[in-house]
């Protein structure tokens, strides 16, 4: 399914207080992404990021109840990300997996192209979760970029 269907999902399952439901719909959004189904990816990948997006859930709803807001959406980013990206004076490097939801993929090209000394990689083999599917890959390609820069004293 599509980002904002998982998104609907995990919205319901914070409704309801179910951090299982909740974790399986945020896992499928960050690992599975686009065209891929749990078979093409490693068990321990999964229960990796399942366990890690179950713990996100519970302390999400609890924190949630504990100042009486309505779920994952009441606390946003104010002003939005987009809006200040101009603004960012370092230089970045943004990463996305060819395999991500496709407004994952979009919004890193908005980034990478909204902040002034960015540069976008796309992996071939990784959804959202870049450094933990294809830690080699994340690692080589941020060591190459850090060694193409500048060294600042």
């Amino acid at each position: 399914p599509e980002l904002e269907a998982l998104w609907q999902q995990a919205g319901d399952a914070f409704d309801a207080g179910d951090p299982d439901a909740a974790a399986d719909a945020d896992a499928a959004a960050w690992v599975l992404g686009l065209g891929r189904t749990r078979d093409d990816i490693e068990d321990g990948l999964w229960q990796q990021a399942w366990t890690w997006c179950r713990e996100v859930a519970a302390r999400e709803m609890a924190q949630a109840a504990a100042a009486g807001e309505d779920g994952p959406g009441a606390r946003q980013i104010d002003p939005p990300i987009r809006e200040r990206l101009a603004a960012i004076a370092a230089p970045t490097l943004v990463m996305v997996g060819r395999h991500d939801q496709t407004v994952m993929n979009d919004n890193g090209r908005r980034y990478a192209d909204g902040i002034p000394d960015a540069d976008l990689v796309e992996v071939a083999e990784a959804a959202h979760l870049i450094s933990v599917e294809q830690p080699e890959v994340f690692v080589g390609t941020l060591r190459a970029w850090l060694d193409a820069r500048p060294v600042v004293a």
